[in-house]
């Protein structure tokens, strides 16, 4: 079975849908090294496309969900231990460099992005880098540049380009102030020989996940961006700091959901704000600049900067501007730990001052922030709710909502210059400090939540799931008939959200697939795919008309499942299809046209692929006896028969066996994808997989008989990419036997 989610552009890629923890694991049987093909789609971009995704590991030892709940709980580790190294590298205390971490891996970028895996587990990785380069400062050496390199390793296998890009593009700019403003005349080239050696290395160490990305890239949507698909989820400045101070505001205002979340909560915002205005300025310069410059490409369009990214080469194949704010949370983290950093290294307060300072923090946040945050959410919910709608941007909102919470928000800005005088009252000192960690951890326990796939109760309900209705039937796809990317939808109450989610068997779709939305770069999907699915491009609302259309059976969608409610498309949208099952939240609608994954047609017709699309409308084309050709090539006859038997199976990601009976020379359709990569042997002879119907693969089959066929992905890119690896892992050795980047023995460089 496999899945066809439905919003833009991941409504037309596909992925194996596994229902138990025994079909799961003969999903992930391929050979180690083996990219995994999402429905015979080869799809690097998630992660279980990642060649050593710790999923592939887990599910050995747990069950399904419980393998990605630690996942999950790894990445979330991961994020706080590499902010923790980096704190600790610039210089802050053990318990300024724990809070900064903790900020980091609970921030709302971490938290929002959990259920899109690769986002999680590629933002986990984000600090290291930076870590790495701030350390080659002061240690050029071998093993800096294999470390530096196994860092970047680890972006790519997060399998999220966009946020590997990000990494790559902001880590630049660090790159550059460390080589200006902290090495030293005499450490420079050293330190700029380490930075190559690094971004070097590791792009040939992971060019077996590189070059194949690349190659899918320049048959995808996203081979180039038009300015419209470049600054899709924009927002309006306010959000942003909405978003900066409470998830719970998350669809009060306009935003774009889990993907505008920077929650990192008061607390933390005035802690980054005193570790900017107590620390010395060459200290926090960069991480200002990298708050500041991350804050106005996170705004999108409504900058004239984000406009003139739009022309900086591989910034621009990337969409959602709002996924800058990896690098906002990341500023204010550390600015965070440099405040608490500031305040520890003040003098220490005598006790009876340490004790007033120590009891009033609690209580003054908890009367100041934690109630009037509670206090203003409910009054702008209800004022969201009268509305109907988001509350906008505009003078009549602030006159009538915000003006009235003017003396909440003037109790709350107490609060601030409370907490910031008894703080720097305090003094130095360990117990001050630690009890900043405990308070900042309160906010973030709030939205303990939405940090696992599903809770225990929800795992058992998922077993009921409407999905079950499908178990071993075979290949085929499901589409979701909403306009919305609900299955990641964030209601307003997480308890809703997950209700919703898990009805539907969310924790199954959505995070064992690693697929909550789109993913950054989904669209390595052929161009022509989101086409067929209605002109999508990129992200948005998908065609209604889909779903009566031939493309819905060229597609193999056997099954639709449409959310209830405020999520679905109207019932008029599934007329030419049955209904399976219904419950409160969702009804399962059957396609009784679909041709399959592989048929076999009486006659083909040569045609172009640009008339392909003219003539998927003609309503007197029988696609399950006609095959369209699109192949250069001319196919050797006209007329064929139509075999008595045809049986298609995918084995594992990048393997499909085919059985076909014929009693004379046949042509089978698929909707399996015309993709580089794949070969194709009809009972052990090579044979040539033609280009039908658009997008779609097909097979002769000469002569009569039980054929047996099979399909592998077999990439070229790949093994290019694997020699590049082990010709580069070499020639590092022969460089660091040779010293040939001379670097002394214990990584200092010279004077």
């Amino acid at each position: 079975m496999e899945l066809l989610l439905g919003d833009g552009d991941t409504f037309v890629h596909t992925i194996p849908f596994w229902t138990y923890a025994a079909e799961q694991w003969k999903s992930l049987r391929a050979p180690f090294w083996t990219p995994l093909i999402f429905g015979g789609y080869p799809f690097f971009a998630e992660p279980q496309a990642s060649v050593f995704h710790p999923l592939k590991l887990l599910f050995l030892l747990f069950s399904p969900l419980a393998a990605v709940n630690l996942t999950i709980l790894l990445y979330y580790s991961l994020a706080a231990f590499s902010m923790f190294l980096l704190a600790r590298e610039e210089g802050l205390t053990p318990e300024a460099s724990f809070l900064a971490g903790m900020s980091f891996a609970f921030c709302g970028f971490m938290i929002g992005h959990q259920g899109t895996t690769m986002i999680l587990m590629t933002a986990a990785s984000f600090p290291l880098l930076f870590y790495v380069l701030r350390r080659a400062v002061r240690s050029a050496s071998y093993p800096t540049v294999l470390g530096g390199a196994g860092v970047v390793i680890l972006l790519v296998m997060g399998g999220h380009p966009q946020l590997f890009f990000y990494a790559l593009f902001y880590s630049l700019f660090y790159v550059a102030y460390l080589l200006f403003f902290v090495a030293s005349s005499g450490q420079r080239g050293f330190f700029l020989r380490t930075v190559i050696a690094i971004y070097g290395l590791g792009a040939l160490l992971s060019a077996f996940q590189l070059l194949p990305t690349c190659e899918l890239m320049s048959h995808s949507t996203r081979r180039q961006m038009n300015w419209e698909m470049f600054s899709s989820g924009s927002l309006p400045p306010p959000s942003l700091l909405v978003s900066m101070i409470s998830t719970r505001m998350t669809g009060i205002f306009p935003n774009e959901g889990s993907e505008a979340m920077l929650d990192v909560g008061l607390l933390v915002l005035l802690l980054a704000g005193l570790g900017w205005w107590l620390s010395p300025g060459k200290n926090t310069r960069f991480w200002t600049f990298l708050l500041i410059f991350g804050s106005i490409l996170y705004l999108g369009n409504t900058t004239v900067l984000y406009r003139w990214m739009f022309w900086v080469p591989g910034y621009n194949l990337f969409r959602v501007p709002t996924r800058n704010g990896v690098a906002i949370d990341l500023a204010l983290a550390l600015l965070a730990g440099y405040g608490v950093n500031a305040i520890q290294r003040r003098g220490a307060a005598s006790r009876p001052t340490r004790w007033i300072v120590l009891l009033s923090i609690p209580v003054i946040y908890y009367v100041c922030f934690y109630r009037m945050e509670e206090r203003i959410f409910e009054k702008l919910w209800n004022a969201a709710a009268a509305h109907g709608d988001v509350l906008p941007w505009n003078l009549e909102t602030v006159r009538l909502q915000l003006v009235p919470l003017l003396p909440l928000l003037l109790v709350m800005l107490a609060g601030m210059l409370l907490i910031s005088y008894f703080l720097m009252k305090g003094g130095g000192g360990r117990q001050v400090a630690l009890l900043v960690v405990v308070v900042v951890f309160t906010h973030f326990w709030e939205y303990r939540g939405w940090l696992f796939a599903a809770p225990a109760e929800e795992v058992r309900q998922t077993l009921n799931s409407p999905l079950n209705l499908f178990k071993n039937e075979g290949s085929f796809r499901i589409a979701f008939g909403s306009p919305y990317n609900w299955t990641a939808f964030i209601e307003k109450y997480p308890s809703d959200w997950h209700r919703r989610y898990v009805s539907i068997g969310g924790p199954n779709v959505n995070m064992l697939q690693g697929v909550a939305s789109i993913s950054g770069f989904a669209p390595l999907v052929p161009r022509e795919y989101a086409r067929l699915a209605g002109d999508m491009t990129t992200s948005g609302t998908v065609d209604w008309r889909f779903f009566s259309s031939t493309a819905l059976n060229l597609l193999n969608v056997k099954y639709v499942l449409a959310p209830r409610g405020s999520l679905s498309f109207p019932e008029e949208a599934f007329s030419s299809l049955q209904i399976l099952s219904s419950s409160d939240e969702i009804v399962v609608y059957r396609n009784p046209n679909t041709f399959g994954l592989f048929w076999g047609v009486r006659r083909v017709e040569q045609t172009s692929q640009d008339q392909f699309w003219t003539r998927l409308q003609d309503p007197r084309i029988d696609f399950s006896q006609v095959a369209l050709f699109n192949d250069p090539e001319p196919v050797p006859r006209q007329e064929f028969v139509l075999p008595r038997r045809i049986e298609a199976r995918y084995e594992g990601g990048n393997k499909l066996l085919v059985t076909a009976e014929t009693e004379g020379p046949a042509f089978l359709a698929s909707s399996h994808p015309y993709y580089p990569g794949w070969f194709a042997w009809i009972d052990g002879n090579r044979t040539r997989i033609f280009q039908v119907n658009g997008i779609f693969a097909g097979l002769l089959v000469p002569t009569a008989g039980t054929h047996t066929i099979v399909l592998r992905y077999i990439p070229v890119s790949f093994w290019l990419g694997i020699i590049a690896g082990i010709v580069s892992l070499m020639a590092f050795w022969a460089i660091s036997r040779k010293d040939l980047l001379r670097f002394k023995g214990d990584g200092c460089p010279r004077g």
